[in-house]
């Protein structure tokens, strides 16, 4: 199997994969890497499919971030698993569908036992490592860049967030125990504020890296999200997204929302929320004439085709929103 056609596996969505199939668009071998690191979830499944790059890839950078990632997120799972000095506790929550939340199963010292119990409940869950907190708790801090792919005079800064250092990581895990999303606070970097740290998280690292993806939607373009089953509008042409990316590429936007498109998703209530997700999280969708949200989907794409007035829009828009108060 090709590197490239680890892509024809793992992204999610069939419209994007039709596209880049009938216009024979290509990856580099760092850019699937990075791909793929958004589109798998489960970091060990994902450590799999690198090491398969690593092994077939000529090159040498690459092998090396990859060597990184898998290194570091191993020591990051080890660090998750141990409670030796029990300054923490473990925290499993058990999905409840009919609630769409999380609700607290029980309380462990131990990661083992806090993961057996978890999978007794045949429900989705997660487990939150909790910092045992003394008399003086204090804020957590966090370091934020701009990414030295596209910004030359990146540096790391610190920022003491609003809450308590209490969250350690946390695991989501569907039923079966697999993993569908890995965060550890990695401790050993709290206070490092040096160009090496700064190379670490972004430059010499796929993961962060900018992919100048496709854009195979138009503005109005009725989509869902292969995510969260959220339907939306494209609010983006191919053009003004190219053209954007074409920025980027010539050093002339520092883009803090990566390479993603605008999208007008529409909410239970009725209103829209605009988000940036990847095009290849999206998928053409043409909303069933009997679903609720028929109506005001298609006005809002007819809107943004210019193909009716707002206040035509805003009428449909004002009887979905009092309908679902």
């Amino acid at each position: 199997m090709k590197i490239n056609e680890l892509l024809y596996r793992y992204i999610p969505s069939k419209h994007y994969l039709d596209y880049i199939k009938e216009h024979k668009i290509s990856y580099s071998d760092y850019e699937v890497a990075a791909i793929l690191s958004h589109c798998i979830n489960d970091p060990f499944k994902l450590h799999e499919e690198l090491d398969f790059i690593s092994k077939n890839t000529k090159d040498e950078k690459l092998k090396k971030e990859i060597e990184n990632k898998i290194n570091n997120d191993n020591r990051l799972y080890e660090m998750f698993k141990d409670n030796s000095e029990k300054q923490a506790v473990y925290v499993v929550y058990e999905y409840d569908k009919e609630y769409d939340e999380h609700f607290v199963y029980g309380y462990f010292y131990r990661f083992d036992k806090a993961l057996e119990k978890a999978l007794e409940s045949g429900q989705e869950f997660k487990i939150e490592k909790q910092k045992v907190q003394g008399d003086n708790p204090k804020k957590t801090i966090a370091h934020g860049a701009w990414n030295p792919h596209y910004d030359k005079d990146a540096h790391i800064e610190i920022y003491e967030m609003d809450d308590y250092e209490d969250n350690l990581g946390t695991i989501l895990y569907k039923e079966n125990g697999d993993i569908t999303y890995f965060y550890v606070k990695d401790l050993s970097i709290l206070d490092r504020t040096d160009d090496a740290l700064l190379n670490e998280i972004y430059k010499d690292n796929f993961e962060n890296a900018y992919i100048f993806l496709e854009h195979p939607f138009e503005v109005g373009d009725i989509v869902k999200d292969t995510n969260t089953n959220q339907a939306g509008i494209v609010e983006l042409s191919k053009k003004e997204y190219d053209d954007f990316s074409e920025k980027v590429r010539n050093g002339l936007y520092a883009d803090d929302f990566d390479c993603g498109t605008t999208i007008s998703y529409l909410c239970d209530d009725g209103h829209f929320s605009h988000e940036h997700p990847l095009p290849f999280f999206l998928e053409k969708y043409e909303p069933d004439k009997e679903e609720e949200n028929y109506e005001l989907l298609t006005c809002a794409s007819d809107l943004l085709k210019h193909e009716i007035s707002l206040d035509f829009f805003t009428d449909v828009y004002e009887r979905y929103r009092n309908k679902h108060k």
